[in-house]
């Protein structure tokens, strides 16, 4: 599965290849975490017959980011009814932020029957890794994607 792109070709060859192997190791459940696993990965386990299908919204990305060009609008309606189509009928939806979680039963992207539960993302226990001092030259670490909607310039 490729990070960028939007070739619809090569996603249904990335479906396929995804049903095949889910067929093929014929796990009791499939748990997807971003939009195209979330995406790819829910339908194929759905029709390769994976009794218990589960995603996680860790956030909404570029086809949620104000639509300013054609290109956008049109990548954020795909990504709507296909996460329409891939979130109906799994057994449960993940979500790191509250406000996801509205939005995605606003625009009914998730049903009323599919149940929904809040986590607390994805970050550090700082109860098990405790701050330590900070060094005499203090050395920053930025672990993100270099975009400016993340508010890097």
């Amino acid at each position: 599965m490729t990070r960028a792109g939007l070739d619809p070709l090569r996603k249904l060859g990335t479906l396929q290849a995804l049903r095949r192997l889910l067929r093929e190791l014929k796990p009791d459940a499939v748990l997807s975490y971003t939009i195209k696993p979330v995406i790819w990965g829910s339908l194929a386990a759905k029709q390769a017959g994976v009794p218990r299908v589960f995603s996680m919204i860790t956030g909404l990305g570029y086809a949620f980011m104000s639509a300013t060009s054609l290109k956008q609008r049109l990548v954020h309606r795909v990504a709507c009814g296909l996460y329409r189509r891939a979130l109906r009928g799994t057994a449960g939806v993940f979500f790191q932020n509250r406000d996801d979680e509205a939005l995605f039963r606003e625009l009914g992207l998730l049903p009323a029957s599919v149940p929904s539960t809040l986590i607390n993302g994805s970050g550090v226990d700082l109860q098990r890794f405790q701050p330590a001092p900070l060094p005499d030259a203090p050395v920053f670490l930025l672990m993100a994607r270099l975009i400016a909607d993340k508010g890097i310039r």
